[in-house]
């Protein structure tokens, strides 16, 4: 944002930070977006490593699946054709591999990280659905939180059963 001061986060999409009217776009299209979906991926694997069965894996592909939408948003700047098709599904993709890991969890009576995960995949787009936003960075920001919130819980959740 310091590099684009015409940026806001009140009206704007995150999105503008890579598109044709930003300086040096490739700042957010490659570090911010494709650098971060390789982390994403790498993080998508290992969970897929640890999967404990058959829906935990598939949670695990889809955030692979997720991650490669992350990466595309990079790829597709704003003001392409397909950037609010991947952008959209990105998010839409996240949540539906907390819910799906979420789910494998229960199966695996796992139920503190299950509960969270599929209470987190129900509750945050109910709420970015109802709410008011008043921006698209807003919105944006509010999704990345959550799905952030989910990375470090489950983390740290897994990262302790490990070591258990």
């Amino acid at each position: 944002m310091s590099l684009n001061p015409w940026f806001s986060i009140r009206s704007g999409a995150f999105s503008d930070l890579g598109g044709p009217r930003a300086y040096d776009a490739w700042v957010y299209n490659v570090t911010g977006m494709m650098v971060t979906a390789v982390l994403l991926m790498i993080f998508s694997c290992s969970l897929a490593a640890l999967s404990k069965n058959k829906v935990e894996t598939v949670g695990s592909a889809f955030l692979i699946v997720a991650s490669l939408f992350l990466f595309l948003i990079g790829y597709f700047h704003e003001g392409t054709y397909p950037h609010v098709f991947v952008s959209e599904f990105f998010f839409a993709q996240s949540d539906i591999s907390i819910a799906a890991f979420g789910l494998g969890l229960l199966l695996e009576r796992r139920k503190g990280l299950g509960s969270f995960s599929i209470a987190l995949a129900v509750i945050a787009p109910a709420m970015a659905a109802a709410l008011s936003w008043p921006s698209t960075a807003i919105l944006e920001a509010f999704g990345i939180a959550c799905i952030e919130l989910w990375i470090v819980v489950a983390s740290l959740t897994l990262w302790h059963n490990l070591r258990s």
